[in-house]
C-alpha cells in the first residue's frame, strides 16, 4: 500500500511543473527541513516551488540551524518563503499544493482558510499530502502517509529518490539528515518495525558527506542562559499524578515570553522526567503566542503501554503512540491542568494500548 502511494505521488511530481508547499503552524525542524528539501529538489529538477508558513520567524530559527551544517547549505537561503498566498505572484498560475508533515487544514494555523480555499478551487487531484502522523487520514488520492516513520523528512527522502533522476548531493543530504534527526529525537524515537530502513537512509546521507556530530550540535544550539532557570522552574512545579506514573506540568508565562519557543527547554524536561523511576508519561502544558491557545505535548517512555495519541484524541489532537499533542482554546491554564489531572487520575488505564 505504501509503495503504491509512493508511486502515485512521485508520478504526480514528475508530471507537474509548479508546487506550493505548505507546512504546519509553529514550524519545527521536521517540517522546515522537509519543505526545504522538496523546494531544493524541485528546483534542481527544473520545476518551480514556493514555501508557505504562518510564522517565518519560527521557520527561520530552524533554517539558521540548517545553514550551520555546511557551506553547501547556504543555498537554502534562496528558498522563497511567504506568509500568505496573496504575497506570491506565482499563484496567478496553476500548480500542485503540497501539505508536508500535516493533514488537517487547521494545522496550517493562520493559513488554514487560504489553504482550504485553494484546495477547493483546484480540486483534491491537485493536492499532495506527505505526513507521518498516527491520526492522519487521506484528504487526497495523492497521499503518502506512514505512521511507522518518525519524521515526514524520511518520507521526503523516499519521494525525492523516486521522483528525480539526480544524485542526492551534500546540501540535500544535510537537510534530510537534520529533519530526520530532529523529529526522531536524534533517533531515540525510531520505531523497530521500520528502524532498519531509517538507518539505511541515514547511512546513505552520511556517505554523501553529512556529519552527524555537526547536526547534533546545531540541533541543540542557540539556547539562552535563562533557559536553565526555565528548566528549574518546570522541575520544581511538576505534579505527579496517577500513582506517580504521569508527570504533569504547566508552563510559566513570564519565562516563555522571555525565552521564546527556541529556548524553552522542552526536550530536556521530557528526558529528565522520563528517566525517573516509575514515570511512564509526561504532559507539558505550554503557552503560545496566541493568548487564547494552550499547546499540550505528551511524551511516553518506551517501556510504557500508555498511548499518547489515544489520550490526545480526547482533546481533538493526535500524533504518535509515544509522542503526541493537542491545542486547547479559550480555557485557562489552571482549568486545563485540573481537567487533565482528573482524567489521568481516573482513567489512565483506558489509554493503554492492548
Amino acid at each position: 500500500m505504501i509503495e503504491d502511494d509512493l508511486c502515485r505521488v512521485s508520478e504526480k511530481i514528475r508530471k507537474s511543473k509548479r508546487f506550493f508547499i505548505f507546512i504546519h503552524s509553529s514550524a519545527d525542524g521536521d517540517c522546515t527541513a522537509s519543505s526545504l528539501a522538496m523546494w531544493y529538489s524541485c528546483t534542481r529538477g527544473g520545476k518551480e516551488a514556493y514555501i508557505f508558513t504562518d510564522d517565518i520567524e519560527k521557520f527561520d530559527e530552524q533554517r539558521k540551524k540548517i545553514l550551520r551544517l555546511s557551506a553547501q547549505c547556504e543555498i537554502f537561503m534562496n528558498a522563497p518563503v511567504f506568509l500568505s498566498i496573496k504575497d506570491c505572484k506565482a499563484f496567478a498560475e496553476s500548480g500542485i499544493v503540497m501539505m508536508l508533515d500535516f493533514n488537517s487544514y487547521e494545522r496550517a494555523g493562520k493559513l488554514a482558510g487560504e489553504l482550504r480555499e485553494l484546495v477547493n478551487k483546484n480540486g483534491d487531484e491537485n493536492l499532495l499530502v506527505i505526513d507521518h502522523h498516527f491520526t492522519a487520514s487521506s484528504l487526497s488520492p495523492y497521499s503518502l502517509i506512514d505512521s511507522e516513520l518518525s519524521s515526514a523528512t524520511e518520507l521526503c527522502y523516499d519521494v525525492i529518490k523516486k521522483s528525480f533522476d539526480f544524485k542526492i548531493d551534500r546540501a540535500l543530504s544535510d537537510v534530510l539528515f537534520f529533519g530526520i534527526a530532529s523529529d526522531s529525537g536524534f533517533f531515540k524515537f525510531v520505531k523497530h518495525k521500520r528502524g532498519a530502513d531509517t538507518f539505511r537512509k541515514v547511512a546513505d546521507l552520511i556517505e554523501n558527506g553529512t556529519e552527524p556530530d555537526v547536526v547534533s550540535a546545531s540541533l541543540s544550539s542557540g539556547r539562552l542562559l535563562s533557559s536553565n532557570d526555565y528548566l528549574v522552574y518546570l522541575l520544581q512545579n511538576t505534579k505527579f499524578v496517577s500513582k506517580g506514573r504521569v508527570a504533569l506540568c504547566a508552563d510559566n508565562k513570564e519565562m516563555f515570553e522571555s525565552c521564546g519557543y527556541a529556548s524553552r527547554p522542552s526536550d530536556e524536561y521530557y528526558s529528565l522526567m522520563l528517566s525517573l523511576k516509575g514515570v511512564e508519561a509526561v504532559v507539558f502544558l505550554k503557552y503560545t503566542e496566541d493568548e487564547n491557545v494552550i499547546s499540550a505535548s505528551v511524551r511516553v517512555c518506551c517501556f510504557s503501554q500508555f498511548n499518547a495519541s489515544l489520550f490526545c484524541n480526547v482533546f481533538s489532537g493526535g500524533g504518535h503512540i509515544k509522542a503526541a499533542g493537542f491545542l486547547s482554546k479559550n480555557i485557562s491554564m489552571n482549568e486545563l491542568h485540573n481537567k487533565i489531572e482528573i482524567i489521568l487520575e481516573n482513567s489512565f488505564d483506558e489509554y493503554t494500548k492492548s
